[in-house]
């Protein structure tokens, strides 16, 4: 049988040997977040055939509008994340780095294997030449929180850089938390 989030359409039909077939597959968009894993099995004439699915549902994203066509300079920052002390090896996590609340840029955390450690690379922009400071915000696909504070910031260098690969600039959300309130 199918696991209780998931449909099939058509649940039944005849194949030719060496034809296909189009089944539709559709997830309940109300599946609860978190990771789910089920094996589904096509009864077949010469056996069965299975069929592994692994699904992540996760919360929204937040809403960090940004263009970065919409500035003239650039810096880079190489990031290890985590949350509250503990380090992010979710891909699905992400970092957004902000002046005066205004996004100005955001990534994802990677997996770097050379390295077996999980990185995010930001590029980071400004329409300034001058310092501006940069603060960051950190986005725990796990939890569904978007967390305001973290304990690191920056100034803001045309054409610089904070961390590298080898040593990355640790961003660290300890507190605060944003909640979306409809009024």
């Amino acid at each position: 049988g199918l696991p209780e989030w998931l449909e099939a359409f058509p649940v039944m039909g005849d194949i030719n040997p060496g034809g296909s077939f189009e089944i539709t597959l559709t997830i309940d968009p109300f599946l609860n977040v978190g990771e789910y894993a089920d094996t589904i099995i096509a009864e077949t004439p010469e056996g069965n055939e299975p069929l592994v699915l692994n699904v992540i549902s996760m919360c929204q994203y937040p809403l960090w509008p940004f263009d970065f066509t919409q500035f003239e300079y650039s810096m880079n920052v190489t990031a290890a994340l985590q949350i509250k002390g503990t380090a992010s090896e979710d891909i699905y996590d992400r970092v957004g780095a902000f002046v005066d609340g205004e996004p100005r840029g955001i990534a994802d955390v990677e997996y770097v294997e050379e390295l077996d450690t999980y990185l995010a690379f930001l590029d980071v922009y400004s329409s300034l030449a001058e310092a501006e400071q940069v603060e960051f915000r950190i986005w725990d696909r796990t939890g569904c929180r978007e967390y305001w504070q973290v304990d690191t910031s920056i100034v803001f260098e045309v054409d610089g850089s904070a961390g590298t690969p080898s040593e990355p600039l640790t961003l660290n959300a300890n507190g605060a938390i944003a909640q979306q309130i409809s009024v």
